[in-house]
């Protein structure tokens, strides 16, 4: 039975095809009846809520095994990786090196580790987890501590996707709103001027392609 799904904030595909009994992603994002949505939606992992989804059916998988023994199931908890850098504050916006880092995610077990030599982490977390706190040591001494909002990443072709990436890049937008509109704009004209892009939009598609790759997607 063909099934129409929109997407509401947070979601991304590993959690939607989850919620619908669907073995990954790529069973909803391949559908041929989600053409459309693939030209609109190149990266698959960020969505835009309002998105409509053509959700395909259940194919049920067989496992055949005798009935003369005993056997044991392990069904693998889904789940999907959070991958982010960390730079200091600083003009150059140099990265944290080997930093080291707790995140914690409510009902999950901690965790702590270091960034790689470039700042990067790369910590598998819950497909349904939506919040967690991460926690991060300058010095041994000296800590700073961020909320994070995960799968809340919209396109760039939504303001507040541009905003988001603005402000995850250390270009203060403030916090999203219709009275940060102005803030947004004068931003990225800053943004523009220091990559030396010269385009009449304020996020026109040389800008647009810059602040996707400097901001990893």
């Amino acid at each position: 039975m063909a099934r129409k799904h929109t997407v509401k904030a947070g979601e991304h595909l590993m959690r939607i095809a989850r919620k619908y009994g669907l073995p990954n992603w790529k069973a909803i994002y391949d559908a041929p009846e989600n053409a459309e949505f693939r030209k609109r939606r190149p990266n698959p992992f960020i969505l835009l809520p309002g998105d409509e989804l053509h959700i395909p059916d259940v194919k049920p998988n067989e496992v055949k095994v005798s009935t003369s023994q005993q056997h044991s199931f392990t069904l693998k908890r889904a789940q999907t990786v959070l991958k982010l850098q960390l730079r200091d504050e600083d003009p150059d916006a140099q990265p944290l090196a080997n930093a080291r880092f707790l995140l914690e995610i409510e009902g999950e077990e901690p965790q702590e580790s270091r960034a790689d030599g470039e700042g990067w982490l790369k910590v598998p977390v819950p497909i349904d987890a939506e919040e967690a706190t991460l926690t991060v040591w300058l010095t041994e001494q000296e800590s700073v501590e961020w909320t994070l909002e995960l799968s809340h990443l919209t396109p760039l072709d939504d303001d507040a996707g541009a905003h988001a990436r603005l402000n995850n890049l250390g270009y203060d937008c403030g916090e999203p709103g219709a009275e940060s509109d102005s803030a947004t704009e004068h931003v990225l004209r800053a943004f523009q001027q220091t990559c030396g892009i010269e385009e009449p939009e304020p996020l026109g598609p040389q800008t647009r392609a810059r602040l996707e790759r400097e901001h990893g997607c």
